[in-house]
Parts: C-alpha cells; sequence; structure tokens
C-alpha cells in the first residue's frame, strides 16, 4: 500500500508567505464579541465589544485632554480633533511598541471604520438640521459668485495635475481608456474644491457669525461647493466604471440624479410634515 506523503502546513505557510504572488492572510473569530468576563481569564481587548468600547473611550479622553489643554488659545474645536489623531497615530503613540496592536488592532478597523461613518452622518445632519434655509438664501447670487470664484481655480489646478500625472507615458489609448484615465484628474479636483461644510458651519455657530453677512455668505458657498464637488465625485466614480463599460457608467450618474431627486421629492417633504407637527 502506497504511502501518501502529509506536507507541513508552517512549511506551506512559509512558502506562500515567500512567494512573489502571496496573498494577506487574515484570521478573524466571528463569534468573538462578548466576552463571559475577566474572572474566567477573557482578556476584553480580544472581543469586539469591550474594543470598541475602549476605543471610544480612548478617543474621547484624548480629544477632551487636547480641547482642554488648547483652550486658552481659543482655537477651534476640529484643531484639538487633528491634534488628537495626531497623537493616537502611528507619528506620536504609535511608535510605542505594541500600542497599536493592542488598542487599534487590524481586526477592529471594519467595525471603527462603520461606527465612525455612521457618526459623520449623524454629525452632518445635526448640522442641517440647525441652519436655516431662509438665512443662506439671503446672500443671494453673491454666494454663487463666491463659491465659483473659491472652486475654480483648486479645481482647475487639481485637474491638470491629476491629467499631467496619468499621462506622463505617452501610449496611444482608447475611447473608453482615455474616459477611464479622465476619473482621477476629475477626482483629484473635486477634492481640492470640497470643503468640509460641517466643520465651517460647526465654527461659524461657535464664533457667532451665523447671523452676519460673511457667516451666511462662507455658509452658502461651502454648501454650495460641497454640492459640486460630491457631483464631480460622482463623475469620476462613473469615469472609473468605463472599464466595465458604459452601462456600469450609466447607472452611476442615473443613481446620483434618482437620489438627489428622491431625496427633495420624497424625504423633503416628509421631513417639513415631521416639523410642522413638532412645532404644533
Amino acid at each position: 500500500m502506497a504511502s501518501t506523503a502529509v506536507s507541513d502546513p508552517l512549511e506551506e505557510l512559509w512558502k506562500h508567505t515567500m512567494s512573489s504572488d502571496r496573498t494577506d492572510l487574515l484570521c478573524l473569530y466571528p463569534s468573538k464579541i462578548t466576552m463571559s468576563g475577566i474572572w474566567t481569564g477573557d482578556n476584553p481587548l480580544d472581543f469586539s465589544l469591550p474594543l470598541l468600547l475602549f476605543q471610544i473611550i480612548l478617543i474621547t479622553t484624548t480629544t477632551r485632554a487636547v480641547v482642554l489643554l488648547l483652550t486658552p488659545l481659543r482655537l477651534p474645536r476640529y484643531i484639538a480633533e487633528i491634534l488628537a489623531g495626531f497623537l493616537l497615530g502611528p507619528s506620536v503613540l504609535g511608535r510605542i511598541p505594541h500600542f497599536s496592536d493592542i488598542a487599534f488592532p487590524i481586526r477592529s478597523l471594519f467595525i471603527l471604520e462603520s461606527m465612525s461613518l455612521l457618526g459623520l452622518i449623524y454629525y452632518t445632519f445635526t448640522i442641517g438640521v440647525e441652519i436655516e434655509l431662509h438665512t443662506l438664501l439671503r446672500a443671494g447670487r453673491r454666494s454663487f459668485w463666491f463659491a465659483a470664484a473659491s472652486a475654480l481655480p483648486p479645481f482647475l489646478v487639481g485637474a491638470a495635475t491629476g491629467y499631467v500625472a496619468v499621462s506622463t507615458d505617452g501610449t496611444r489609448r482608447t475611447a473608453e481608456q482615455f474616459l477611464n484615465t479622465l476619473s482621477f484628474p476629475v477626482f483629484l479636483g473635486a477634492t481640492f474644491c470640497a470643503t468640509a461644510f460641517s466643520v465651517l458651519a460647526r465654527n461659524i455657530a461657535q464664533l457667532k457669525l451665523a447671523g452676519t453677512d460673511v457667516g451666511q455668505l462662507s455658509i452658502s458657498a461651502s454648501l454650495i461647493n460641497d454640492t459640486l464637488a460630491w457631483a464631480g465625485l460622482t463623475v469620476a466614480t462613473a469615469l472609473a466604471h468605463v472599464r466595465y463599460g458604459m452601462v456600469p457608467c450609466v447607472w452611476t450618474i442615473a443613481s446620483g440624479f434618482l437620489i438627489v431627486g428622491a431625496s427633495y421629492l420624497v424625504v423633503r417633504p416628509m421631513l417639513l410634515r415631521l416639523a410642522g407637527r413638532v412645532a404644533e
């Protein structure tokens, strides 16, 4: 009876790691969400929910500490948030051995990023609720001209830089390849002309400038710039899908119009009706 050769798992793993076509291996524990208790020998940071709570407490505590330190300077709050992220990142505390592996392991980044996106959506929603539309419309046409003057130069610079960066090889391209190449210049230009509308609105509210002409003009221009920037990002995404065919490209743009139309025709009347009931 012929004997079958049994391979060594460690040897196979080493060959896979050292090969040129290797892929990253990531072992996850989907059942490790909550622990039985520290008295049973479980490490809280080995489970998803305790680790997420620890990360939220760590980020919040660090941000509040930086805010208190910068209070005498009267700097905006987002400066403290940026510095807190800088401290918790690989530039400062990340240089401490095993800090990132313990506080922010790779397996927890998916949950942390999802929670951060939900927080950003909620934060932007609260900013939009607090802003009154009639105060923005007082700026009139000045806001459009101001937004165009502040968005057009950075968009042209970003688009020109992106086009020069992707056209340095000098190879001939088909029509679809050329459209796909244009996605990066459009993306870079839209990124350059975008403004953090939620952060700007919060700063203007903290400085008590919302009722002034400068505050209204700034908020109106920022809102227009962000709208144009997100429209440019939608176009860039559609151009990037050209390599899969024209159908995904068309559907990407059509879905953008569909979302805007549904928000204006369906969501807006529902929110107005809800606001009327709350006012009553």
